[in-house]
């Protein structure tokens, strides 16, 4: 990953503010706003690092203090100072002082870098999943940081990385008015030549040592093949995160790097290819398919009958009753005199796929005052699964009855 500049122009931004930083004490807070998946922490170490590495190069002070915090981790203020005051190594200054409040304990806390002016150590605030920290109904912290950075007068830069585009909208209006108003977009706007270039880099990752040049013939041969660029075009126009990609080729690449070298001059694509398809349906897994795969015989065979009364009836909804009555149909039909059920038992059902989101309120039923007193044996549904994917179910469905595997035969 660290040889794709994907963000370059980001990356360039963010190093200027660190510059400015160091260079002029110019005090900043920035966000950086992007997709799961997209660099944001990467890009941010990657800054981090970069600059420490300019700043040894001139004979500078590579002394940059960094600290690093994630709203996952520090779920309030108190746990948040803790963790400063430990980054800091700050433990024995803090013990045994009693503070009136946390502005108070956290203005202690920047009173140490504050002596030297602009010569002090530049200190850099790292915020990871920056919108949890709004959560706190005062969100006393943000406050205190970016009202410190705004006013003091040695050098502090804070950097948040969120998934959330609206995350301004979320801070308090005293909070925005101190916030420098700095945001970097990172999206997953590369081409599908980089991302199959990356996808190359990862799967040969762990045999990086095995520098050989039946290897870089084999990873060409794997990635001209038409099933596999189709494989990888999908993924692309679903989920083209650098992460997601990862997951994709674990798999794939454990079984690359067991090759021997005679399967690597054969050209034996086969097995990569089997790992490569099992990582796919492992990672796109049909979460409505894997419910429908779970229901009971009574379930699936009250699914098919509604099946049947939406191709009757199209766009007519329907309630309880009337699929009771279908369902009675249905095995007279069939001769299926196993399947007869209590209504109770049937009505419990029923509900069951309410609860799963597979039967839903017709638009006319929810948008009525009254839609909240009627019974849901009463309420009309409609439902909310297609003919293929109840087909694919059921031809897949273990030990399936015939009455039901042939439902659209009389």
């Amino acid at each position: 990953m660290k040889f794709f500049d994907i963000h370059q122009q980001s990356q360039e931004d963010l190093l200027n503010l660190l510059r400015r930083l160091v260079y002029h004490g110019e005090n900043n807070s920035s966000l950086v706003i992007g997709p799961r998946g997209s660099g944001k922490t990467f890009l941010i170490n990657k800054v981090i690092n970069l600059f420490t590495q300019e700043l040894r190069e001139k004979n500078c002070s590579d002394d940059l203090i960094v600290v690093y915090l994630s709203g996952c981790l520090q779920v309030d203020d108190k746990s948040a100072l803790l963790e400063i005051t430990r980054q800091l190594k700050l433990e024995n200054c803090i013990n045994g002082k009693v503070f009136g409040s946390f502005c108070d304990s956290f203005e202690f806390l920047l009173k140490s870098f504050r002596s030297g002016g602009q010569t002090s150590k530049p200190l850099v605030f790292i915020m990871d999943e920056f919108d949890l920290f709004t959560k706190n109904k005062t969100q006393l912290l943000l406050y205190t940081l970016l009202n410190t950075i705004q006013s003091s007068s040695s050098p502090m830069f804070m950097i948040g990385a969120t998934c959330r585009i609206d995350v301004l909208d979320l801070l308090e209006k005293r909070i925005k008015s101190r916030f420098s108003h700095r945001q970097i977009y990172l999206f997953n706007d590369y081409s599908f030549e980089t991302y199959i270039e990356m996808a190359k880099f990862f799967i040969q990752f762990n045999t990086a040592s095995k520098n050989d040049k039946n290897i870089f013939e084999y990873l060409a041969n794997l990635f001209n093949d038409k099933n596999i660029l189709k494989f990888f075009a999908r993924q692309y126009d679903y989920d083209r995160s650098m992460s997601t990609l990862r997951r994709l080729l674990i798999l794939p690449a454990l079984v690359f790097d067991q090759l021997s070298n005679e399967d690597i001059k054969s050209m034996n694509l086969d097995s990569v290819k089997k790992e490569l398809v099992k990582s796919y349906n492992l990672l796109n897994i049909d979460t409505k398919y894997s419910l429908l795969s779970g229901l009971s015989i009574l379930e699936l065979t009250l699914v098919v009958v509604m099946l049947e009364m939406s191709e009757i009836y199209p766009d007519e909804p329907f309630n309880f009753d009337l699929v009771y009555s279908a369902y009675l149909k249905y095995l007279q039909k069939k001769n299926w005199n196993q399947q007869k059920h209590e209504r109770q038992i049937i009505l419990k059902a029923y509900e069951h796929l309410i609860s799963l989101k597979f039967v839903l309120p017709s638009s006319d039923s929810s948008s009525s005052s009254r839609s909240t007193k009627i019974n849901k044996e009463h309420s009309l549904m409609y439902l909310a699964l297609d003919k293929d994917e109840i087909q694919l179910c059921i031809d897949q469905y273990p030990n399936c009855p015939t009455e039901l595997k042939y439902y659209s035969m009389v």
